[in-house]
């Protein structure tokens, strides 16, 4: 299929930085639309602010792909997506 469609190899590789901050995973959340409301996601990202909060000067260091899987599996349970993504943290 991908042969077809002349897809059958990939020619570029793009590096993305680690998100190293709330306010990157916020602007990777709005741009996902993982939320219903802006409410929601400034409640959750609020969340992710306080248990960042207690890491003593320690930065965030996360990769996209890693962000984006798991806002992929809080799609499926969007009950819990708030400790899913403070999992990332390893909170």
């Amino acid at each position: 299929m991908l042969t077809k469609l002349r897809l059958a190899s990939f020619d570029a590789v793009l590096y993305v930085a680690s998100i190293t901050d709330v306010t990157a995973v916020d602007r990777v959340l709005e741009a996902v639309e993982l939320f219903r409301s802006t409410r929601d996601r400034a409640h959750v990202v609020g969340m992710l602010r306080q248990a960042t909060s207690g890491m003593q000067g320690r930065r965030l260091c996360i990769s996209i792909k890693r962000l984006l899987s798991v806002i992929e599996m809080a799609r499926q349970d969007h009950e819990a997506v708030g400790e899913r993504l403070k999992s990332l943290l390893g909170m």
